[in-house]
């Protein structure tokens, strides 16, 4: 079953450089991470994202279990300067 999106989290960095964004492991690598990121925001790795363009972005981070179903919505705000 989907949870409800949770609360919105921040997270802040510089233009070009990567972010941390706060996605626990869960310990299982089985439950995956998807990101949808707006078009000026591009994703380095597993857990970093980095912005070309300064502002604030609304990202959203899907985990979903093994059977590919997204168990934890989670909104995440990027503000880069």
């Amino acid at each position: 079953m989907t949870q409800e999106p949770r609360h919105e989290v921040e997270v802040h960095g510089s233009v070009g450089e990567p972010v941390a964004l706060p996605l626990g492991t869960g310990g299982d690598a089985a439950y995956a991470w998807s990101l949808e990121l707006p078009e000026e925001v591009e994703q380095t790795d597993d857990r970093h994202v980095r912005a070309t363009e300064p502002g604030s972005y609304v990202l959203v981070a899907t985990q979903a279990d093994p059977a590919g179903v997204a168990i934890t919505v989670l909104p995440v705000r990027l503000t880069v300067g």
